[in-house]
């Protein structure tokens, strides 16, 4: 006779749950950014789709059998490669006409009045950014979201992550000085 999960697991489990989706999300990312392309990719995202799958496991994790952070990392890879599918085959219908449209960040730039060339010099150091981003070590890629981008205070942080606020604090300094060199290059 197997455990059955506790009832804070099957329906309050939404405090499990987020903190599993939060670790889970830089691997995601990056699987996300590993297979998302093409055509699909001028109407949204990488982080638009892992934002989309954060949401959907977040609204459905009542029906998730609990089987740990590697039960969910395989979860939310399998929500996000039908996504991926789906907006592949939306973008490549017939009635679509991709290489017409601009993606999202394009579209704001010209809409201010940036020119096609400044768009695509922006497009070109948003990418660089991302690839020198992706070249930081796990955790420091992680301090820094968690700091920068979440605004999280170098306690909660350290929390997080199982290290002293103090050792966040070097994680972000020391990984924002080595992406500006990595870009500086």
């Amino acid at each position: 006779m197997s455990a059955s999960p506790s009832d804070s697991e099957t329906r309050g489990g939404d405090e499990s749950a987020e903190s599993l989706v939060a670790r889970c999300a830089p691997d995601l990312r990056r699987f996300v950014r590993r297979y998302f392309g093409g055509p699909a990719s001028t109407r949204e995202s990488a982080d638009d789709i892992v934002q989309s799958v954060c949401r959907e496991v977040l609204e459905h994790a009542d029906v998730f059998e609990r089987d740990g952070e590697l039960g969910m990392q395989r979860w939310m890879q399998r929500v996000a490669r039908r996504k991926i599918v789906d907006r592949h085959r939306h973008a490549t219908a017939d009635r679509r006409d991709a290489a017409r449209e601009t993606p999202g960040v394009d579209s704001a730039l010209l809409s201010r009045g940036a020119t096609p060339s400044h768009t695509v010099a922006i497009r070109e150091e948003l990418n660089a950014t991302l690839a020198a981003f992706d070249g930081l070590p796990e955790v420091v890629r992680d301090a820094i979201l968690l700091s920068r981008l979440e605004g999280l205070s170098y306690d909660d942080i350290g929390k997080r992550l199982g290290r002293t606020p103090g050792a966040v604090r070097n994680l972000v300094y020391r990984g924002l000085a080595k992406l500006a060199d990595k870009l500086d290059d």
